[in-house]
């Protein structure tokens, strides 16, 4: 009875280490930003600005990137 319960338990713990393994290998890469995405994170830096101001200031940036002629 105790020989079962062995090869189960090693089994099972085969199978779940295996599953995370796979989860890990499939993590999606992250997204390249755009040139002007970039600028205006650095113009943000540049200012020193932080959470809710710093927000603010690169979507304007982002609008006024958007609408200048390329």
């Amino acid at each position: 009875m105790k020989i079962p319960m062995l090869a189960i338990a090693a089994a099972m713990s085969v199978l779940l280490t295996g599953g995370l393994a796979f989860a890990q290998a499939t993590a999606p890469a992250p997204a390249a930003h755009s040139a002007a995405w970039t600028e205006c994170w650095k113009k943000a830096d540049a200012k020193g600005l932080h959470l809710t101001a710093r927000k603010k200031f690169h979507a304007d940036c982002m609008k006024t990137a958007a609408s200048e002629p390329k």
